[in-house]
């Protein structure tokens, strides 16, 4: 994640990126936390999705929205979103044809 967002600001270094992101499974957003914050806070806008759970249920009480919190702290602006219908809505609302918007995760 990290690398593709720094790949993003070398091929488009003048442009707002906005990343769209859905973390996959509780464990790996549990065990990967802090990696993603600090990757996710070097974009200038991040839209979350909930947690993609494939086969796992939340034993450690991670969630998007606490990712958010934490992009927050680090100095980025970070948003919760429900679903795709309102991430779509939300860059239609916000992102111009001069910027740029990286989707990753699961689901995607």
């Amino acid at each position: 994640m990290a690398a593709a967002i720094a790949g993003a600001r070398e091929v488009a270094p003048d442009r707002k990126l906005t990343v769209v992101f859905q973390p996959h499974t509780y464990s790996r957003t549990h065990e990967l936390f802090g990696e993603f914050a600090t990757a996710l806070s070097t974009a200038d806008k991040v839209l979350l999705l909930p947690i993609y759970a494939a086969r796992e249920e939340n034993t450690s009480g991670v969630t998007s929205e606490k990712l958010v919190e934490a992009i927050n702290v680090l100095g980025q602006k970070a948003e919760a979103l429900p679903d795709f219908t309102t991430v779509i809505e939300q860059i239609k609302g916000s992102v111009t044809e001069k910027d740029l918007v990286l989707v990753m995760g699961a689901g995607m």
